[in-house]
C-alpha cells in the first residue's frame, strides 16, 4: 500500500496528512509505507520537517515523499523539480524524499521545453524514494500508458541503479471514461 495526501499548509501537515492513517500506521502490517504529498504555497521544508518529526516520535515506519507537479503550488506552470529538489535537500532525512511523477514532468517537458526527453538532474533522481506514472493526452494527465509512452523507458533506466522502490501507475479513469465501453 502508498498513500496519496495533501496539505495545505505546513502547520496542518500532520492533522491533515498522518492524523488520519494513526489507526492503520499503528496496526500497519507491511514493512513501510510510502506516503507521497504536494508541495505547499509555503514553507515546504516546514512542512516536511514536521511530517518527519511526527513520524520519528511515534516509530512510525513510514517515508514521506514530495512530489513533482504539473504546477508550482502557486499554479503557475513548472516541473517543480527545483523546488522538490531544494525542500529534501534541505530536509536532508532518511524518511524524506521524492516521488517522481514521470507524467508531470512528462507533460511540462513536452509542453514548454524543447527538449522534450529530457532528464531530470542526477541529485533530483538520487533522492527519488516513490513514482508516478501516467501518460497524458487530450491535453491532460493521468490517463493509461497505451499513449505517448516515448519518455517513461528512458526516466526508468535512469532510476535503475539506485531505484528499487514502487513503480506506481496513477491513473483518474474519470478523465478517460468517454474511451471505454460499456461495462456489464
Amino acid at each position: 500500500v502508498t498513500v496519496h495526501s495533501k496539505s495545505k499548509t505546513a502547520e496542518n501537515a500532520v492533522k491533515e496528512i498522518l492524523s488520519p492513517l494513526s489507526l492503520m500506521l499503528a496496526n500497519m502490517r507491511q514493512s513501510e509505507l510510502t506516503v507521497t504529498v504536494h508541495p505547499i504555497v509555503g514553507s515546504n521544508v516546514d512542512m516536511l520537517n514536521a511530517l518527519s518529526d511526527y513520524i520519528i516520535e511515534n516509530g512510525y515506519p513510514v517515508k514521506i515523499a514530495l512530489e513533482n507537479e504539473r504546477r508550482l503550488p502557486d499554479k503557475t506552470n513548472g516541473d517543480g523539480l527545483a523546488l522538490v529538489l531544494d525542500a529534501v535537500s534541505a530536509v536532508d532525512r532518511d524518511n524524506v524524499g521524492i516521488c517522481f511523477d514521470m507524467g508531470h514532468f512528462a507533460w511540462y517537458m513536452d509542453n514548454f521545453t524543447d527538449s522534450p526527453n529530457e532528464l531530470p538532474p542526477k541529485d533530483f533522481l538520487a533522492r527519488v524514494i516513490h513514482t508516478h506514472i501516467h501518460a497524458y493526452t487530450e491535453s491532460t494527465t493521468h490517463f493509461p500508458l497505451d499513449e505517448w509512452r516515448v519518455p517513461f523507458s528512458k526516466y526508468i533506466n535512469a532510476l535503475s541503479h539506485n531505484y528499487f522502490g514502487v513503480y506506481n501507475i496513477e491513473l483518474s479513469p474519470q478523465r478517460f471514461e468517454h474511451r471505454m465501453g460499456a461495462v456489464d
